[in-house]
């Protein structure tokens, strides 16, 4: 594997802890935060860097304190309105125990299937109602697939809270290990009254159980909801330019990662720093199908799908709340939030979220959102729940450098379209993307999983006006 390394000056966005510049490498470990989703940075097993805001540029959360680290009880600190204060709904658990130690990297299911298993086995246990909603795609070998429904608390709750896993497939390894705490966490602690959840597993089953961030199309699911055309402009500014080097027409080879991290490099000096190329590649495109973030013709399988299953979830509530959980953008092992919402009060919303849930949160109308992307389910969510209070949050847990996650995405995708199936490069470049979606760290794991649980807890805590 090539690296090539890039000296950024200090003014640039995308700058150092020292402020002296910033290393970029193939290799994880440098520090970048910025606006949208799906961009890591940091070590998946490395130590926690703290950022003002996005790009690191202290633009809009600069002496905000973020929870760093629930299981260690740093930075998590808990509201007098807490969760446990107000827990009255039991269920039938079987028996099922709960602890915060019980966060065990090692039981991380093995793929789809495992996780899938593992799944509706626990949330029998816990007394939660079962649903599955078979699909028409296919796993490796022609398995059935379907994306599977755990709910809880009463069937017509006035609060209903959506705690989505798997969109992008393989983050579902982690949206998997989020729900499965949750379930013994509940099942143990109860709901508040009034309040229902239903936990909807592998949003999008084809891309799980093949490993793909992507559905059977080559559509990213969170830029498919589209309705019945896709967006124009067809493609941001710049993607078309970028296309050649993000999407090469060939087998993977180590001269393309050469031409990816050269252009990256120059790229970042040109624009002094990395918010042009992020917005360029990140926001959605509609022109190259091969291409990566393509948001398709017309909404897919797995997009109907979620849309028809939140819909009816919610439909006899008042207030409904959608974590959608996410892996790659932000701090390593540490959430942050990005999504949009009718709750409260337009001109203090943002900052009583940040207040309440006590870290970075960023919402699309607000000006700290450094882009735009398109045919989003937060988007979605707005327009379709906007009849209740409706609050989306995209619950974005990091892992690496975002030029190295773009890297796996790039070179995974690659692969897919130009050797065959079974082949080394496949299965090489399909590995790698697990590594940066879903780090083999004990460390990250324990951690990221302790903060989409902080999530959950807050969110059951939010005072009525934001809930």
């Amino acid at each position: 594997m090539i690296g090539v390394v890039v000296m950024v000056d200090a003014r640039s966005r995308l700058a150092s802890p020292t402020n002296e510049g910033v290393v970029i490498g193939v290799a994880p470990g440098e520090h970048v935060v910025h606006g949208g989703e799906e961009w890591g940075h940091g070590r998946a097993d490395g130590p926690f860097i703290h950022d003002a805001g996005p790009f690191g540029n202290g633009s809009s959360s600069a002496g905000f304190a973020e929870t760093a680290d629930p299981v260690a009880g740093q930075g998590s600190e808990r509201h007098d309105d807490g969760p446990s204060d107000n827990r009255h709904q039991r269920f039938g658990s079987n028996g099922v125990p709960w602890s915060p130690t019980m966060i065990d990297p090692d039981r991380w299911p093995a793929d789809y299937f495992d996780a899938r298993a593992r799944f509706a086995e626990l949330a029998r246990s816990c007394g939660a109602r079962l649903d599955a909603r078979a699909v028409e795609a296919v796993g490796p070998r022609g398995e059935r697939l379907s994306v599977d429904v755990a709910s809880l608390g009463p069937v017509r709750p006035d609060r209903m809270i959506v705690l989505v896993g798997g969109v992008h497939g393989a983050e579902g390894f982690l949206g998997t290990a989020v729900q499965l705490q949750a379930l013994r966490r509940l099942a143990h602690d109860g709901l508040p009254d009034g309040t229902g959840i239903a936990m909807i597993h592998a949003a999008n089953p084809w891309g799980f159980a093949h490993g793909r961030r992507v559905d059977e199309n080559n559509v990213d699911v969170n830029r498919n909801f589209i309705g019945a055309c896709p967006p124009e402009p067809a493609s941001p500014p710049g993607y078309v330019e970028l296309d050649p080097l993000l999407n090469p027409c060939r087998a993977p080879g180590v001269r393309d990662e050469f031409r990816y991290w050269l252009g990256a490099g120059r790229s970042i000096v040109r624009d002094r720093g990395v918010a042009k190329l992020a917005r360029a590649i990140a926001e959605g495109q509609y022109r190259f199908p091969q291409g990566l973030f393509y948001g398709g013709a017309a909404a897919g399988e797995s997009c109907r799908t979620l849309q028809d299953l939140v819909l009816g979830l919610s439909a006899s509530a008042d207030r409904v709340i959608v974590l959608d959980v996410h892996s790659g953008l932000g701090r390593s092992a540490v959430a942050m939030l990005i999504g949009d919402g009718n709750v409260g009060a337009p001109e203090d919303r943002l900052d009583r979220l940040r207040g309440h849930y006590r870290r970075s949160v960023y919402l699309d109308r607000s000006a700290d959102n450094l882009y735009d992307a398109r045919g989003t389910f937060a988007r979605w969510c707005r327009r379709s729940l906007d009849d209740k209070r409706c609050l989306y949050l995209c619950v974005e847990i990091g892992t690496v450098n975002p030029l190295t996650l773009l890297s796996a995405l790039r070179r995974e995708n690659q692969a897919h379209h130009w050797t065959p199936v079974g082949s080394a490069p496949r299965a090489r470049t399909g590995r790698a993307l697990l590594d940066v979606f879903a780090p083999r760290s004990r460390r990250w794991r324990r951690r990221s999983v302790a903060q989409g649980l902080d999530v959950l807890d807050r969110t059951l805590a939010l005072p009525a006006d934001l809930a």
